[in-house]
């Protein structure tokens, strides 16, 4: 891992119970922005000033969220295709 994001979107999953309750890719986005919130230095150091500034629960950050982490995790876009 060469970022953050696998980490955190890791631990929102847990922090959902997503084994048991598997979440939507939304409560996965808004839960994994949380868990952000929380290493301010990661948020920083890996998301830029740019994407920094996208609000929980916009179009723009789970669109931003769903390209990094979820689509590398699990190539959801081949899928979707």
């Amino acid at each position: 891992m060469t970022k953050c994001f696998k980490a955190i979107l890791l631990e929102a999953f847990v922090q959902l119970d997503g084994m048991a309750y598997p979440p939507t890719l939304r409560a996965l986005a808004d839960k994994s922005y949380d868990v952000l919130l929380h290493y301010p230095q990661l948020r920083k150091l890996d998301i830029s000033e740019k994407d920094r500034s996208k609000s929980k629960g916009s179009k723009a950050w789970f669109n931003y969220w769903f390209d990094n982490p979820v689509n590398a995790y699990t190539e959801a876009k081949k899928a979707c295709a």
